[in-house]
């Protein structure tokens, strides 16, 4: 079996190639440790301990996602047969990704076998296009600080998004929130949510409220003008809480793999997304990145975030918005490679599940910043792709630098007066 016309035959680039791949197998996002798991589920979720912007020590990996053509298992390729005789791994998940025309299988790794002889065995396989290991990431936000509650909403008067809002809301632009579970069911999100799905497991299509993916959700959305609550930078945007990632009971801490990451931006090209917001970081996942390089061709826009000092994936993929936090260290010099957009990302007020909230800080509040405020762009001018928008953003980053010497944020309110009015084609701006 030879793989699809017009793509590579295998991406594990040899034996020796993929096995500096398997040596750094759980990567995390700029908060968590690594851990060796196996395919989650809601009611079965890895231990993890607290989570930090610090990468920690590598674990062996304990599974491989492997792909097949979709034209073999149309063929009557049987996965779990074929591996369990072929090689003597048993199949632990599978699922189909059908915009990359391949099916994944989750292979555990035997505790007796050498991971190295094991990929070396697949890589040789004509039958598989691609093997890598199982990625784990984590996702970016730190434990909350205490804070003074008058001043509730910093981030959004940093950015000018209160005066942006008299520009644009976000009306009608459809945002991915990749991330743990999303409380659709909060009061200050109930309105802004329109969907709601699980990628986490295979067993449970119920969502499951989570801290990091409710606050992101509400940074970027959260209802306006209710009296009630926080305000989103765009709070006329629809929310879809795409669940790829999990948080165990009572902490801080998330996690994504490989499949459950793939199998949730592949559904946001399906139904035509306009943004999708990747507040996580990890290693570099050939699947993953396929996906990205797909939703960037179809004219989508993402957005990451990105640690301070490091460009870790997916915010280092090209064409995909990096943000991080400010204050940063060094903010002004690594601003000055052209490829960062700063936001605020320090003691960021969110919802939290069960009609509360919290504060928040990390990488992930200032890319869910910065995604509201493309919201609020592509209502003003539908026609911007990704690239447009973070030259519009950096620009604007640069002229709040030289402005002002702490000046290094988004103006959301003199970003949109520089763009074209959609409801008014005879405008310069507003």
């Amino acid at each position: 079996m030879t793989a699809p016309m017009g793509r590579p035959p295998r991406r594990s680039g040899g034996s020796t190639a993929l096995w500096r791949l398997l040596v750094l197998p759980c990567v995390v996002l700029a908060l968590a440790g690594c851990v060796s798991q196996t395919t989650p589920t809601t009611s079965s979720r890895p231990d993890t301990g607290l989570l930090h912007e610090a990468m920690a020590e590598p674990a062996q990996p304990t599974q491989l996602l492997v792909t097949v053509a979709l034209a073999a298992i149309d063929a009557g390729f049987d996965g779990p047969t074929y591996f369990a005789t072929r090689h003597g791994i048993e199949v632990s998940a599978d699922w189909p990704l059908p915009l990359l025309d391949v099916h994944c299988f989750v292979l555990d790794l035997p505790p007796d076998r050498s991971p190295a002889e094991i990929s070396g065995r697949l890589g040789d396989d004509p039958n598989i296009i691609l093997v890598q290991p199982m990625n784990t990431f984590t996702v970016l936000a730190d434990a909350p600080t205490e804070g003074d509650l008058s001043d509730l909403q910093h981030g959004l008067r940093e950015i000018r998004a209160f005066d942006a809002h008299d520009l644009a809301t976000g009306e009608g632009i459809r945002i991915g929130v990749v991330d743990t579970g999303v409380d659709g069911t909060h009061r200050d999100l109930s309105g802004s949510v329109t969907a709601l799905r699980n990628f986490v497991g295979f067993t449970d299509p119920e969502t499951a409220p989570e801290v990091h993916g409710t606050a992101v959700a509400g940074v970027i959305g959260a209802a306006a003008g209710d009296g009630y609550g926080i305000t989103g930078v765009a709070p006329g945007a629809d929310i879809w809480g795409l669940r790829a990632c999990w948080q165990p009971d009572g902490s801080r801490q998330g996690f994504c793999d490989s499949l459950s990451l793939a199998r949730a931006v592949h559904f946001a090209i399906q139904h035509d997304i306009d943004v999708v917001n990747l507040s996580l970081q990890g290693p570099e996942d050939p699947l993953v990145q396929d996906l990205i390089d797909l939703a960037l061709a179809r004219g989508m826009v993402l957005v990451a975030a990105r640690p301070p000092m490091e460009a870790r994936f997916p915010a280092s993929v090209d064409g995909v918005i990096a943000v991080t936090a400010s204050p940063a260290p060094h903010a002004r010099e690594t601003r000055g490679t052209g490829e960062i957009v700063v936001a605020p990302g320090t003691d960021i007020l969110g919802p939290a599940p069960g009609n509360r909230f919290d504060y928040f800080t990390g990488s992930s509040l200032a890319a869910a910043h910065v995604t509201g405020i493309v919201a609020l762009a592509l209502e003003r001018a539908p026609g911007l792709n990704g690239r447009d928008l973070a030259d519009a953003m950096r620009s604007a980053n640069d002229r709040a630098a030289a402005e002002s010497p702490g000046g290094t944020v988004l103006d959301a309110h003199e970003l949109l007066s520089t763009l074209p009015d959609a409801t008014d084609p005879g405008a310069a701006g507003a």
